[in-house]
């Protein structure tokens, strides 16, 4: 059985492999959707954003000893365009599945999830090794339930308040540490995207981390402050 450090060096010499054709895909959704805004068939307000899960968040936290959703896209928007969107991606890519969870009973969580893959034309054009091209999950995502999952009932920190305790605790013991293992976040616009710092990625995950962060911080430079007029008088 492997250890830890064989599984982690393993898990991401994959995700290397695969990170050009998951830009790719990330970089042809974005134009799709600027395509759509400039042509007035969606509003402004729709939003692109990427993900690749790190080692820990892969197989630490789950247990898994694989998964399937590696690499992410996240579309928020108004509800209209989110649909006139993935008709488009469903034309363009190929769909393996798809999971609509507002059609679960008493669910919260209204989201639809598509896992789908670079047609093979597309990625032959591209000059890139089609094998290279990994399953991509798309979130469809409205602003109510953006509101929930970052705020609200749904936020991360609150079904995993255990999880938050732990990052604070290994925040003072080892930061470098910490944001090592969080996953790799990217912004989309058009054709460009950006990948975030893992300090945003970080804020990204735990909003409530940095309103501690920043409450600290506004504390010593108000301490500091009074000590300065101590020191004047």
């Amino acid at each position: 059985m492997k250890s830890i450090d064989e599984m982690r060096k393993s898990y991401n010499s994959f995700i290397e492999r695969q990170r050009v054709g998951y830009e790719m895909t990330a970089t042809m959704i974005g134009y799709i959707v600027e395509k759509m805004k400039n042509a007035n068939i969606i509003s402004n307000e729709v939003s692109i954003s990427g993900r690749i899960k790190s080692f820990k968040s892969a197989y630490e936290n789950t247990g898994k000893k694989a998964v399937d959703d590696c690499f992410g896209i996240r579309i928020i928007g108004p509800m209209d365009d989110l649909r006139k969107i993935q008709a488009v991606i469903e034309s363009e890519f190929t769909v393996d599945a798809t999971k609509d969870h507002s059609r679960k009973v008493n669910s919260s969580y209204n989201a639809i999830h598509e896992m789908l893959h670079m047609k093979r034309k597309y990625a032959s054009k591209s000059g890139v090794n089609y094998e290279t091209f990994p399953e991509v999950e798309i979130q469809y995502w409205d602003e109510e339930l953006r509101e929930k999952c970052v705020y609200g009932e749904l936020a991360y920190s609150k079904y995993k308040s255990k999880d938050l305790i732990d990052i604070l605790n290994r925040l003072e013991k080892d930061r470098e540490r910490v944001l090592l293992d969080l996953p790799v976040f990217y912004m989309i616009e058009g054709r460009e995207i950006t990948r975030i710092s893992k300090q945003e990625a970080l804020y990204k995950m735990y909003p409530e981390i940095e309103e501690i962060e920043k409450g600290k911080k506004k504390v010593v430079r108000q301490v500091e402050s009074n000590q300065e007029e101590d020191q004047a008088i």
